[in-house]
């Protein structure tokens, strides 16, 4: 099994070469939607209110970004919540697959419908696969998702509350 560190340089290498992430710590990239980023896919068109976003592994260069562990986003922008869960189209729906869980969860997103139902999907580190708790599907055009979801988080993100936490030392 691979060490830690060794994953951390993988999963760094591969949101380096997908994101074009840059080197400048001051650079904030907020994404100004395209007509094309309109074509994604309708099936969840005006489908949810909002979208809760926490992330739970975060490796260096998106730590670096202000991309941390532990960091939530609240979404509420309608058309923002449907453009994300339109990469997701068949959230919800209980559909099952023959694979799960072989990687470690990069970020969870909970949608919630206008009647209050929430549908919870995870992103793989390499925001290729979402999983729900019955299976692994690829993200609907995950070339476009990556850099999407990436300025979504660096523009959205709120860092950990650690007032809470018990303090080490």
């Amino acid at each position: 099994m691979a060490s830690p560190s060794i994953l951390s340089a993988v999963f760094g290498l591969i949101i380096i070469l997908f994101c074009g992430c840059s080197d400048n710590e001051n650079t904030v990239v907020k994404h100004k939607p395209t007509n094309e980023d309109k074509t994604v896919s309708s099936a969840a068109a005006a489908k949810y209110v909002r979208a809760a976003i926490k992330i739970y592994l975060s490796p260096e260069p998106l730590r670096s970004k202000g991309i941390r562990s532990g960091a939530t986003a609240l979404i509420t922008d309608l058309d923002e919540v449907n453009r994300l869960a339109a990469y997701f189209p068949d959230a919800g729906q209980g559909k099952k697959s023959n694979s799960a869980g072989g990687w470690m969860l990069f970020a969870e997103i909970e949608f919630e419908t206008f009647d209050g139902k929430k549908v919870e999907v995870g992103v793989d580190p390499a925001m290729a696969e979402w999983a729900e708790k019955h299976g692994d599907w690829p993200i609907a055009d995950a070339e476009k998702f990556r850099p999407y979801f990436l300025n979504l988080l660096r523009t959205e993100l709120r860092e950990p509350d650690t007032k809470d936490q018990p303090q080490k030392g």
